[in-house]
């Protein structure tokens, strides 16, 4: 997917580079930036050349903050799971959050 060019638009509402958002199922922009900073980081660390949209990213957006935010650690209570499944992916968050 970050190789192709033609859904820069889509990508551009996404990150909150543009302010049409594509898709409401998707994260907030937050997350979706957090992950993209994580993504870029990993390709740097093992020197792998970026797709087109990645490296799109990198050009067009500035990182001011360490992408390993408190995003990775919270539960988000505005979101759309399904009542009947929200109990374990409760579950699941407070195990993963009381880890080491």
């Amino acid at each position: 997917m970050l190789e192709k060019m033609h859904l820069k638009n889509d990508f551009d509402g996404l990150t909150g580079i543009s302010d049409v958002k594509p898709f409401e199922c998707i994260g907030t922009k937050e997350e979706i930036n957090c992950a993209l900073q994580m993504t870029l980081n990993k390709y740097h660390q093992e020197n792998l050349s970026l797709p087109a949209l990645l490296k799109y990213y990198e050009e067009k957006v500035s990182f001011a903050s360490d992408p390993s935010s408190d995003l990775l650690i919270e539960f988000n209570e505005e979101n759309n799971i399904p009542q009947k499944f929200l109990a374990y992916v409760q579950e699941m968050y407070h195990y993963v959050s009381t880890t080491d």
